[in-house]
């Protein structure tokens, strides 16, 4: 089960990276910087994620009783929870801002790429999504790192913000998309 969510953040950046590097072509010094930092984060960023899954799957397995785990969790103290959170959000949000800084590259570039206005929408539709799930990544590493050890489990809930963020981010980019279309 915990394959599953690890697995699940690798595909997504692959995913993005694939879509990112046919839509821009580049193969750049920067390019591929950023490109080794993403893989970098991302194996970095998987290790602590299976190891959350794992804890979140625990704590159902107490709540609901039914067994989710078959082995038991060890953390060796509960407050290690927020500081595993601290982990996996510096990980997380390294990883989104490698796609951030891959977007902003291109951005950069965008009159040497002659990118036209759907085009550049969409580059800086895409850095902006970026933006906010890395920084959603960081607030969870700042609530881990503030708030009190009895507080478990509180910097996990901070991703429950995505939820709400990226469908209002997507509807607003959606509009202007479609009217960049109806213009073209």
């Amino acid at each position: 089960m915990e394959a599953v969510s690890g697995k699940s953040d690798e595909l997504a950046a692959k995913a993005r990276f694939r879509l990112w590097s046919r839509r821009y072509g580049l193969d750049d010094t920067m390019t591929v910087i950023l490109s080794c930092l993403l893989v970098f984060t991302v194996l970095i960023c998987v290790y602590p994620l299976r190891f959350v899954f794992r804890v979140m799957m625990a704590w159902l397995d107490y709540v609901v009783e039914l067994p989710m785990v078959s082995e038991p969790v060890d953390l060796g103290a509960v407050g290690q929870v927020n500081d595993l959170f601290a982990i996996y959000g510096v990980g997380f949000a390294a990883m989104c801002a490698a796609l951030v800084l891959l977007n902003w590259h291109a951005w950069r570039l965008r009159d040497q790429l002659a990118l036209n206005e759907l085009e550049r929408h969409d580059t800086l539709a895409e850095l902006g999504a970026w933006a906010i799930v890395g920084s959603t990544g960081l607030l969870s590493v700042i609530i881990a790192l503030v708030v009190p050890s009895s507080w478990v489990g509180m910097p996990g809930w901070v991703y429950l913000l995505l939820p709400v963020t990226m469908p209002v981010f997507g509807t607003l980019t959606a509009r202007k998309r479609r009217r960049l279309l109806r213009v073209s």
